[in-house]
C-alpha cells in the first residue's frame, strides 16, 4: 500500500465532512458579503464597496482611506496580476481592479493584519517621514532599517530590494500599509525568524482584529538583544553565501548556473544526482517572488537564468524539505509512472487520486484543478517535486478555489 503524508486512511471520512462543512461556510460567507455590500449587483465589490466591507470588519469600525483600499486591492489580487504581465496583460488595472468572491477572505485577512500593527506603523512614520508625505522615499526608508540594524548602515542594494519587493502599488515608495511588509521582508533577509515583523498569525473565526499580527520593535527591553542577534545572522548569512560561491560558482558569475546549482544540489543530497526537472523545479521555488513579480518572460529566461546569492537559502530549503518526501513520492511514482516517463500525465494523476479517494472517481473539474496548478513547471505534467504539491491541492481543495483556478500552475 502506497503510504499517505497528509492524511492517514483511517482519517479520511471525518476529513471530507469537515471539508464539506468548511465548503458550506465558505459559501454562506460569500453569499452573506454580496448581499449586504455588493451594492452594484456586478457578484464583486469595487473600490467603494470594497471600503464599507472592510470598515464593517473591524470592531472599530475604522475606515481605510484611498491608499489604504488600495493596498487591500493589490494585496487581493496580487497572484492574477502576477499572471496577467506573464502573458503580456495589463498587470496594474487587474491590481486596481474589483476584488472576486474566492478573494474576500484574503482582502479581510490583509486590512485586518495591518489594522492590529497601525499604532507601531504610525509611530515609524512619525519619526522617519519627516516631510509628512505620508509615504517614506528610499533615504527615509534607509534612515529607518539603519536604526533597526543597529545603527550599521544598510547596504544600498538590500535597501533597493525592500524598496521594489514591498511596493505593491508599484509607485515607487513605501505607503503605511506596504511598510508592513518591507519590515517583515528586512527581518526575514536577515534570517531571524524570532525577529520576523510583522508575524502574521492566521485569523480567527470571528475575523476580529485581535491576535492577528504581533509587531517586535514593540518590545523595547529585547531591542539591543535582538539587533545582536539579526547582526550576527547577517554575517553568518554572508560567509554561507561567501563559502557556496567559492566552492560552486566555477564561472565566477557570482551567481549559480544551472549545472553549478544541480552539482550544488546533488553534493548535499549525499552524492544523489539532481536531475534536470529537479533543478528547474528548485529554480522556480526558490525565486517565486521575482516570478510573480514577473521578472522572467517565460519558463525558458526562467530556466536559463542563474540562482543569485539572495536566492541561495530559499534554493537549499526548498530541496530539503523536497527530499524529506521523496521516499513516498518515489512510491507513488513507482506505482502510478506506469510508461516510465519519470511525470504523470492527466490520467495517471486521475488514477492516484481515485485511489486516495478510497476508489471513487474524482470529477474531471477536480483533476484539471490539481493539475494546472501543481504543474509549476508549466510543462503539461506533474514531476517528483510537483507531485507534493499536487497532494496538497488535493487535500486542500475547495470548490470555490477550482471555479477560481487558473489556466495554469505557479506563473512562469
Amino acid at each position: 500500500m502506497v503510504g499517505v503524508t497528509f492524511v492517514k486512511r483511517q482519517n479520511q471520512a471525518a476529513r471530507r465532512k469537515a471539508i464539506a462543512d468548511k465548503k458550506k461556510a465558505h459559501a454562506k460567507y460569500i453569499q452573506d458579503t454580496l448581499k449586504k455590500w455588493d451594492a452594484s449587483g456586478t457578484g464583486a465589490l469595487n473600490f467603494e464597496e470594497l471600503r464599507s466591507f472592510l470598515t464593517d470588519s473591524t470592531v472599530e469600525k475604522i475606515r481605510p482611506g484611498d491608499d489604504e483600499v488600495k493596498w487591500v486591492q493589490s494585496m487581493a489580487n496580487f497572484t492574477k496580476a502576477g499572471l496577467a504581465k506573464d502573458r503580456g496583460g495589463d498587470a496594474a488595472s487587474v491590481l486596481e481592479a474589483s476584488v472576486l468572491p474566492e478573494d474576500f477572505t484574503l482582502a479581510v485577512q490583509a486590512w485586518m493584519s495591518y489594522v492590529d500593527s497601525r499604532e507601531e506603523i504610525d509611530a515609524m512614520f512619525k519619526k522617519f517621514d519627516k516631510d509628512h508625505s505620508a509615504y517614506l522615499d528610499k533615504p527615509q526608508l534607509a534612515e529607518l532599517l539603519t536604526a533597526l540594524n543597529g545603527g550599521e548602515a544598510v547596504p544600498d542594494g538590500e535597501v533597493d530590494w525592500v524598496l521594489s519587493t514591498s511596493d505593491t502599488l508599484g509607485n515607487g515608495v513605501i505607503t503605511p500599509p506596504e511598510l508592513m511588509k518591507a519590515l517583515s521582508l528586512w527581518y526575514a533577509r536577515a534570517e531571524d525568524s524570532d525577529a520576523k515583523l510583522p508575524t502574521i498569525e492566521p485569523p480567527n473565526k470571528q475575523m476580529t482584529t485581535t491576535s492577528v499580527i504581533k509587531v517586535v520593535p514593540s518590545k523595547k527591553a529585547n531591542q539591543s538583544s535582538r539587533r545582536k542577534e539579526i547582526v550576527e545572522k547577517k554575517k553568518k548569512h554572508k560567509q554561507f553565501i561567501k563559502d557556496t560561491l567559492d566552492k560552486w560558482d566555477k564561472s565566477g558569475t557570482g551567481a549559480l548556473s544551472f549545472e553549478e546549482l544541480q552539482n550544488w544540489l546533488s553534493d548535499i543530497s549525499a552524492g544523489e544526482r539532481a536531475t534536470d526537472d529537479e533543478v528547474h523545479w528548485v529554480q522556480v521555488m526558490s525565486q517565486k517572488e521575482k516570478v510573480m513579480k514577473g521578472t522572467f518572460k517565460n519558463s525558458d529566461q526562467l530556466f536559463d537564468s542563474s540562482v543569485l546569492p539572495e536566492d541561495f537559502v530559499a534554493a537549499v530549503e526548498v530541496w530539503m524539505a523536497y527530499k524529506d518526501s521523496k521516499e513516498e513520492i518515489e512510491a507513488m511514482f513507482a506505482k502510478y509512472d506506469t510508461d516510465g516517463s519519470d511525470s504523470l500525465d492527466r490520467t495517471q494523476l486521475k488514477s492516484l487520486l481515485k485511489d486516495l479517494n478510497d476508489g471513487v472517481d474524482p470529477e474531471d473539474a477536480e483533476v484539471d484543478w490539481v493539475f494546472t496548478n501543481a504543474d509549476q513547471l508549466g510543462n503539461g505534467a506533474i514531476t517528483k517535486p510537483e507531485l507534493k504539491k499536487a497532494l496538497g491541492l488535493w487535500y486542500a481543495r475547495d470548490d470555490s478555489d477550482m471555479a477560481a483556478a487558473p489556466a495554469g500552475g505557479d506563473p512562469v
